[in-house]
C-alpha cells in the first residue's frame, strides 16, 4: 500500500478517548512515532469523533498503518472511494478498551 499523504484519519473515536491515547495506539502497536496528532474533533449529538495523525514521510504513515493490529483479526478493506481502512482497537489512559475504532488513508 502507498499512502498518497503523511498522514491517516482515525474515526469512530469514542468519548473518554484522547488524542494521546491515539498517539500511544501508534507508538505502542506499530513502533512508529506519529510527528503530530490532531486534536479530536467531536460530532455534535454523538458521542463519536475523528481526528488526523501526520507521520515525517508518506512512507512512514503506510508502514504505521500496514502494522497496525486490526480488531477481530480482520482485513483492510476499503471504503467507497478506494481507500484502504481498518478496525482498530485503541485503550484510553484510563484502560477501557474500545473496539470499533476506524483507521483510514487520506
Amino acid at each position: 500500500m502507498i499512502a498518497r499523504s503523511c498522514r491517516l484519519l482515525v474515526h469512530r473515536i469514542p468519548k473518554g478517548t484522547s488524542s494521546k491515547d491515539i498517539e500511544n495506539y501508534f507508538i505502542q502497536n506499530t513502533c512508529i512515532v506519529p510527528t503530530a496528532v490532531e486534536n479530536i474533533a467531536w460530532l455534535a449529538n454523538q458521542n463519536r469523533g475523528s481526528c488526523k495523525v501526520t507521520f515525517s514521510t508518506n512512507a512512514h504513515a503506510a508502514l504505521a498503518f500496514e502494522s497496525a493490529p486490526s480488531s477481530k483479526n480482520t482485513k483492510a478493506t476499503t471504503d467507497s472511494i478506494d481507500r484502504p481502512k481498518k478496525t482498530i482497537t485503541v485503550v484510553s489512559y484510563l484502560g477501557k478498551t474500545y473496539k470499533n475504532v476506524v483507521l483510514g488513508v487520506l
